[in-house]
């Protein structure tokens, strides 16, 4: 018997807002900001409208540190 991972690649958004940023990875909401906190929020969380997207470019490297490390232990990136 063998088992096969799914090969679906996760979707994220980042938002900015202010000096923190909201990263929704496949409808789960964390919290980060440039320092490297990260709080989990839950599924589904209410946004504000007012957050701009930030493409994954653009965002700081703690960030993309964060997210990194969210696909690396949950989704085996």
């Amino acid at each position: 018997m063998s088992i096969q991972l799914s090969s679906r690649v996760p979707c994220f958004q980042i938002l900015e807002n202010k000096r923190d940023y909201t990263v929704i990875i496949d409808e789960k909401v964390y919290k980060m900001n440039a320092i490297g906190s990260c709080d989990y929020l839950g599924e589904g969380y209410d946004l504000s409208p007012s957050q701009k997207k930030v493409s994954f470019n653009n965002a700081p490297t703690a960030i993309k540190n964060k997210i990194f490390g969210i696909l690396e232990k949950y989704y085996g990136y």
